[in-house]
């Protein structure tokens, strides 16, 4: 895993109207109209990725699971006593039309995995995220580590698709200087991410 670069994230200012557009209508729509209802009612949270001083990019996260049915089961460990994995789960993504083909959605993807790992505060095992059913946005997330859950929906709108943590985990784990220099670096982000009452 590369963790040389760690992208400025920043929780949205709900007070603001959200002004953003990366080409794609039902994610345009999304976080114009909805993201910020998704926010008050505790369903996800959207940051913004800022490149000098300036919104690049949207996403949204959200706690999710990955339930084993027998199509999955036999890729799972501990499959026998789980009915289901925690996870989270990416909403949405999207990158300002002047930004695209810059590596930013796979700098996000790439912070994604290193905070959920380093600061997580609960169980997160994989993240999940369902791609549109497109060549191009599947290459892309096999790009960046995920897999296909499963052929059941190959003839759907959108496939869900997972990366396992624990590799990164075991990873980072092993080489202590580089698990320092990551925490570090998280630090630094931390407070935009998780800001304080009163902050944003």
């Amino acid at each position: 895993m590369n963790t040389a670069y760690v992208p400025q994230i920043k929780r949205i200012d709900l007070s603001k109207p959200i002004l953003f557009d990366c080409g794609n209508l039902d994610l345009n729509e999304f976080f114009t109209e909805d993201a910020v209802a998704y926010q008050n009612n505790l369903l996800a949270k959207t940051y913004q990725c800022l490149k000098d001083g300036k919104v690049v990019a949207l996403f949204s996260v959200c706690n999710d699971s990955i339930p084993l049915s027998d199509s999955t089961k036999k890729d799972f460990p501990e499959r026998k006593r789980l009915r289901s994995y925690p996870t989270v789960k990416l909403v949405r993504l999207g990158v300002c039309n002047p930004h695209q083909k810059k590596g930013i959605g796979s700098d996000i993807l790439r912070f994604l995995k290193i905070f959920f790992i380093v600061r997580n505060k609960t169980g997160c095992r994989f993240i999940t995220v369902d791609a549109y059913n497109k060549p191009g946005v599947i290459r892309f997330y096999e790009k960046n580590g995920l897999k296909l859950l499963t052929e059941d929906d190959k003839n759907k709108k959108t496939r869900v698709m997972f990366c396992d943590l624990l590799p990164y985990h075991n990873t980072i784990e092993s080489m202590s200087e580089v698990k320092r220099d990551i925490e570090n670096t998280i630090k630094e982000v931390e407070i935009l991410f998780y800001p304080r009452p009163g902050t944003r």
